[in-house]
């Protein structure tokens, strides 16, 4: 006598295994590999480095120029020049009168000393761009308004006179 369904049965049995087998084995590759891979990312690393800045170079400023018109009681702009051979960017939080140069950080023409100056001091804040490239400075030109002041008992003879600003940077 032929048996029904016995050879669909045995394919059924056998798929069953199978799949049970595969599901197992998932199963255990996930067991094995999940605390490997949690421990690969989470792990800290251990190992060297180092860092380092490099040197910083003084900014280069040239003596500031005051706008024609400075005249006893007056007040006058002062420009000068800021290059930067530096790599990265500087800030300049203000100007200050460099005392030390000078008379009193100023030079009159005609070596004029009776013209009552004073610089007035500008923290308005500059950036100042890092070098072009490592041979050539970036250079800023900076205006700094009615920084320079002329005092009403100055005499009139320093009307009108070419005048130097000794300034330094303050970062």
């Amino acid at each position: 006598m032929a048996r029904h369904g016995s050879g669909s049965g045995q394919r059924m049995l056998r798929a069953r295994f199978a799949r049970t087998l595969a599901t197992l084995g998932i199963l255990v590759v996930s067991l094995i590999a999940g605390p490997v891979a949690y421990g690969y990312w989470t792990g800290a690393g251990v190992g060297a480095g180092s860092a380092g800045s490099g040197t910083t170079v003084p900014l280069e400023l040239s003596a500031g120029a005051v706008s024609a018109g400075l005249y006893p009681g007056g007040s006058a702009n002062v420009t000068l020049t800021v290059k930067n051979s530096n790599a990265g960017p500087v800030r300049i939080n203000r100007f200050s009168l460099n005392t030390a140069l000078g008379t009193s950080g100023f030079t009159v023409e005609s070596g004029l000393t009776t013209c009552a100056l004073s610089f007035t001091a500008d923290s308005t804040g500059w950036d100042i761009v890092a070098r072009e490239s490592s041979t050539v400075a970036s250079t800023t030109s900076i205006t700094l308004g009615g920084a320079i002041l002329m005092g009403t008992g100055a005499t009139s003879d320093c009307q009108g006179k070419s005048i130097t600003v000794y300034l330094g940077a303050d970062s």
